[in-house]
């Protein structure tokens, strides 16, 4: 098992990347991709990217900015990215989103897990999807409560993800409560 860890650069990345300027390059490899967070290989076939979202003024917002690292992620996987195994046939994204502990302090927290194929990302026409349709190629999504309501939210406003919302709210089961397109 291998763990990489990215600091104040990746961080600057992730801004960045935000920001949507097509005037950025698209990013060659995973770390580049996935800004501030880490890489850890599971296995040979499965690679798990950590990585932490910029601060947002509403909770939906955030839905929006794992469209964007997801569409990096696949920008890095065409582009050959040397830090992906070979061998490697999911990507599965953890992202967390920035909060404050009861003292006050920085922390971060889950906000919701994608798993994609990598032969989806490579096949796919990333330009023509964008980063809501690259959201659209993921094969699972784990949010972590309560943060459905969030993605339930987000659903409701773009319809451009509609296998994103769907399986968004297959994966949470009967009773938990869910706030986006039935």
């Amino acid at each position: 098992m291998r763990l990489t860890t990215w600091g104040l650069a990746g961080v600057v990345g992730v801004a960045l990347a935000a920001c949507g300027s097509s005037k950025e390059p698209a990013p060659s490899t995973i770390a580049a991709a996935a800004g501030a967070g880490s890489t850890q290989e599971l296995n040979q076939d499965d690679l798990l990217v950590t990585a932490r979202l910029p601060r947002q003024t509403e909770e939906i917002e955030y839905v929006s900015e794992i469209g964007v690292l997801a569409k990096h992620l696949a920008q890095a996987i065409q582009a050959g990215a040397p830090d992906l195994q070979p061998a490697a046939k999911t990507v599965s994204i953890l992202t967390l989103r920035p909060d404050l502990d009861r003292l006050g302090n920085e922390d971060a927290h889950s906000f919701v897990m994608l798993t994609f194929n990598v032969s989806d990302l490579k096949a796919a026409q990333i330009n023509r999807l964008g980063a809501y349709g690259v959201l659209d190629l993921a094969t699972e999504v784990k949010p972590v409560l309560p943060w459905q309501l969030a993605i339930g939210s987000w659903c409701q406003q773009h319809d451009r993800a509609p296998n994103f919302c769907m399986n968004t709210k297959l994966s949470l089961g009967d009773g938990v409560p869910w706030n986006g397109p039935q």
